[in-house]
Parts: C-alpha cells; sequence; structure tokens
C-alpha cells in the first residue's frame, strides 16, 4: 500500500472544506490496516484549535528561557567571561567542555591527596587556634583535633 505523511501533500490543490482525506493505520507491521475517512474541515478545525491553545507550550518555553539564562530566538549560550567554555556554544557543548576540563584537572592530579588542595600558611602568621579534621573509617564521624596535640617537625 503506498502511504504519504500528511505533510508530503503539497500537491493537492483545490481543496475545499468538504473534501475528505483518508487515514490508514497498521498495528502488525503492516499486515493489515485500519481506514478513516476525515473531512478536511473538521481536520483544519483540529489544527485551529491546537494552535490556539498554547498554552503549556508557552509555559514551557518560558521555563526553558528562565533555565538556560536566554530569550526568545536564541540559539546559544552566549559569552563566558571565563576560558574553559566557549562562546556561543550549545548547551550539550558547554556541558562536555566543563566535563573535559574537570577529568583533565583531575587526571593532571591523580594520585595527589587533600594536601594538593591546601591553604598556604607560614609560621608567623599561622592562626593560634586551629585544628585537624579527622574521619573514623569505621562509622564515619568526623572529629576535630587541637592542633597542640600534634606534633609537627
Amino acid at each position: 500500500m503506498a502511504s504519504s505523511k500528511i505533510t508530503e501533500l503539497n500537491q493537492v490543490t483545490n481543496t475545499t472544506s468538504d473534501d475528505y482525506f483518508y487515514v490508514s493505520a497498521t498495528g502488525d507491521g503492516g499486515s493489515t490496516y485500519t481506514s478513516s475517512r476525515i473531512k478536511m474541515s473538521d481536520f483544519m478545525d483540529d489544527i485551529i484549535h491546537d494552535a490556539t491553545n498554547l498554552g503549556g507550550l508557552q509555559t514551557d518555553v518560558t521555563n526553558l528561557q528562565t533555565l538556560t539564562g536566554r530569550g526568545d530566538s536564541a540559539d546559544h549560550l552566549g559569552t563566558f567571561t571565563g576560558s574553559i567554555i566557549s562562546d556561543n556554544n550549545s548547551l550539550t557543548g558547554a556541558l562536555q567542555q566543563l566535563e573535559t576540563h574537570i577529568e583533565a584537572f583531575w587526571n593532571s592530579h591523580a594520585g595527589d591527596n587533600v594536601n594538593h588542595f591546601k591553604a598556604n600558611t607560614s609560621g608567623q602568621n599561622e592562626p593560634t587556634n586551629w585544628g585537624f579534621i579527622i574521619v573514623d573509617f569505621d562509622n564515619g564521624n568526623i572529629k576535630t583535633l587541637d592542633k597542640t596535640f600534634i606534633e609537627v617537625e
């Protein structure tokens, strides 16, 4: 059975609201078909009704604009002040660049421990009241230890 999508019916001319078109559907891979006859005016009424009832779609578009921080007709994320995400990128592209940057940073510090990310201190301006954080691996409790109880070389 030959078939065409409704959007492919651009060669049909001189239709009126009293004309009919036929739609066939199959649910078994083409072994059997169920056909329906639809009046053009009924079909167009549904399209026009749906086109004027766009409240839910408009809400979705507004939500996407809020989520991305971009307005009508925006087709990219705009400009960024840093160097990780390039300007005028798609959402997927920006996330990929962010992921790649984080993975590269992580891999460049493979094997480092938390000391890589410690703050710089020196003897003369070291705080007088500070401690160490200790995690009990048996139960996950976090405790603090006053620095005066630790010998430092």
